[in-house]
């Protein structure tokens, strides 16, 4: 997801709290988990870039940093996935990419990630990952929903926020109000959104972007069911 227009700006107050958290070795919570609060949510540095969520009788998440405005979000699998991924939905190593700051503030129900030009809130409730992401001056996603039993992801779009996106797709420019399924069709001269360049990413006017790094059918439902929300929902 990436939030555009803003500047890298990393400020000392910014680099010393990281510093201070990210220095712990490896796999050191960053919120203690008592006997008397095993319903707490807890946060585990996995290396550089990356961060496990875990709470009791929940899911668990991996929240990995490629940049200030740039990260990604995964829930784990109950059991390894073992798959070989087809090599054109691979992508270069996190490693390649430059360490960033993050800041971690994590509370019993709630943990907050903060970067020079982002704020990500993240909460974990039975089978849902909750989440609202900011930059330093706006909401960019009040409400967005992640439902690892039903493989949809639920985002509350904006009163007047428009969508731009998802590849050769010619029903409309802004597609509010549309269902785009994520599969290549022969469409030779289609003026629908049957087409065979679809691609699982979008644009908000709300000052986001957002890609589903997803090989397998999907459909974005971009509030042509319910008016306000965007729906993502996978087959696999």
């Amino acid at each position: 997801m990436r939030q555009s227009n803003q500047r890298l700006r990393i400020g000392g107050c910014l680099v010393l709290a990281a510093g201070v958290l990210l220095s712990q070795p490896l796999g050191t919570p960053a919120f203690a988990q008592g006997a008397e609060s095993a319903d707490r949510m807890t946060v585990m540095r996995e290396n550089e870039h990356s961060f496990r969520i875990t709470r009791a009788e929940s899911v668990e998440a991996l929240v990995t940093f490629l940049s200030p405005t740039t990260f990604r979000v995964r829930i784990l699998p109950l059991e390894p996935d073992t798959s070989a991924l087809p090599e054109y939905v691979t992508t270069k190593s996190d490693e390649s990419y430059p360490p960033v700051e993050v800041r971690v503030d994590a509370q019993p129900n709630e943990v907050t990630f903060n970067t020079s030009a982002a704020i990500l809130n993240l909460s974990l409730e039975d089978q849902v990952l909750s989440l609202e992401l900011r930059s330093r001056d706006k909401v960019l996603i009040d409400s967005w929903d992640i439902d690892a039993g039903e493989r949809v992801a639920r985002i509350d779009l904006q009163s007047a926020e428009r969508i731009y996106g998802f590849g050769d797709k010619r029903a409309a420019m802004d597609q509010r109000g549309q269902k785009i399924d994520i599969v290549n069709r022969d469409a030779f001269a289609s003026e629908s959104n049957q087409s065979y360049k679809s691609v699982p990413f979008y644009m908000s006017s709300a000052g986001y972007g957002l890609f589903f790094h997803n090989y397998r059918p999907s459909t974005f439902d971009v509030g042509a069911s319910v008016k306000n929300r965007l729906q993502l929902k996978a087959s696999g």
